[in-house]
């Protein structure tokens, strides 16, 4: 095939000659125009009806890759299957070979797992795991689940299958009993766990072991399977009863903790047991458990005669201060003076006075009650009616209260 002469042609002419066009060109200045081939695209290579072989690098568009490989024929190759020869979705591309449909009929999703229940091919997204935790009250708490729980599984009101420990301020507390809570549409998704008592603001934890979900997969045990909580607490309430002449029975509603956990119970200055008689009963000693109930104490007395008593249980109290003398000069705590200025006692308060330094004063507990393992509450009140500054306080700290467990430190401003 003969090429057209390369020739300068108008720009306008140029484009007219082009198949595809190749301006626009500076207005009124000859152009070189690439010579024509009848029929054929860029680079000189034929379009059909085929007047030589092939597209770019001398292949026909759609059968290879440009710049070609080798010939391929110019007829589609014709499959049965997908790539590879494998039936689409049956195995990967160019795959492994499957059995032909009709498939197996299987009641549930892919893999033969309920849609909802499992990803496909049965594999589990995440095992069941413990949501929350919530006091009810201080006898009572209620474990939430992440799905809907097995009522099935014996594990699920099993009290082994739960723990409660202690973190912080709380006496031990062991479950009694396992309840459904929320129900769900198969199972549930709550169960109330009744428990020997916890205390009012203790910090527990609790721990889930056995129970199942709705497909049988167990809860989570790698850290899920735990709930932190604060506690609600029951005051007890309790009955004294002369067992004898000489001892009273003291039986309460609930079991209480022992002395190593908490000093106090075992301590005659614990109780007291008064009347309008003229003779005191003085307490002897204190036995608890008695007769190896927790709820029970047995105080043995001397001076009881037949007349109508009062029996108080308590104060726990751990350092008790009313202002009326020096704290130095207590005998339950230990008070010691901090920093330089002087205090002095009036009209049953007590009364700091110091010049451009903190002072004040420490109360240090002696009984034994106040622990790095304990709730406790303090009450206290200050009169700044009678204070003067001076000079003028302005935007200053006035005074500082610390309250230290020999655990942790908190201060009030």
């Amino acid at each position: 095939m003969a090429l057209p002469p390369v020739e300068l042609y108008a720009p306008e002419e140029c484009v007219e000659l082009s198949r595809f066009g190749v301006g626009p060109f500076p207005s009124g200045e000859p152009v070189l125009c690439p010579p024509a081939i009848p029929a054929s695209g860029y680079g000189g290579t034929l379009f059909p009806p085929f007047e030589m072989e092939g597209g770019y690098g001398g292949y026909i568009y759609g059968i290879n890759p440009y710049g070609g490989m080798g010939a391929f024929s110019r007829v589609p190759i014709q499959v049965d299957e997908g790539y590879g020869g494998s039936e689409y979705g049956l195995s990967s591309y160019g795959g492994v070979s499957m059995p032909p449909p009709p498939f197996p009929a299987v009641d549930d999703g892919y893999g033969g797992v309920s849609y909802g229940y499992a990803c496909y091919g049965v594999c589990r997204l995440e095992a069941p795991y413990v949501s929350s935790a919530v006091s009810l009250d201080g006898t009572q708490i209620e474990i939430f689940f992440s799905e809907e729980m097995d009522k099935g599984n014996s594990a699920l009101l099993d009290t082994s299958s739960y723990t409660i420990s202690q973190v912080l301020g709380a006496a031990p507390a062991t479950p009694t009993l396992v309840e459904y809570g929320v129900e769900g549409t198969v199972g549930v998704s709550s169960i109330i766990l009744t428990h020997t008592g916890t205390t009012i603001g203790g910090i527990y934890e609790i721990t889930v072991v056995g129970p199942t979900d709705m497909t049988g997969d167990a809860i989570e045990s790698s850290g899920r399977n735990t709930a932190n909580l604060l506690t609600k607490g029951d005051v007890p309430t309790y009955t004294v009863t002369p067992d004898s002449d000489n001892s009273l029975l003291l039986e309460f509603s609930g079991d209480l903790v022992e002395e190593t956990t908490f000093p106090g119970i075992d301590s005659s200055s614990s109780y007291d047991v008064s009347s309008s008689y003229p003779v005191s009963i003085t307490i002897d000693d204190v036995t608890h458990p008695y007769s190896s109930d927790p709820s029970k104490i047995q105080l043995e007395i001397s001076g009881m005669t037949e007349t109508e008593y009062s029996c108080n249980v308590s104060p726990a109290s751990a350092i008790s201060y009313d202002g009326s003398y020096l704290p130095d000069q207590a005998t339950t705590f230990t008070g010691v003076e901090l920093g330089t200025g002087t205090s002095s006692v009036s009209d049953g308060a007590l009364y700091l006075s110091n010049s451009f330094a903190s002072y004040g004063w420490g109360f240090e507990d002696i009984s034994g009650r106040i622990g790095s393992s304990r709730s406790f509450r303090i009450d206290f009140s200050f009169d700044v009616l009678q204070t003067t500054f001076n000079p003028p306080l302005f935007d200053a700290v006035v005074g500082a209260l610390h309250f230290n467990d020999g655990g942790a430190q908190f201060s009030l401003y």
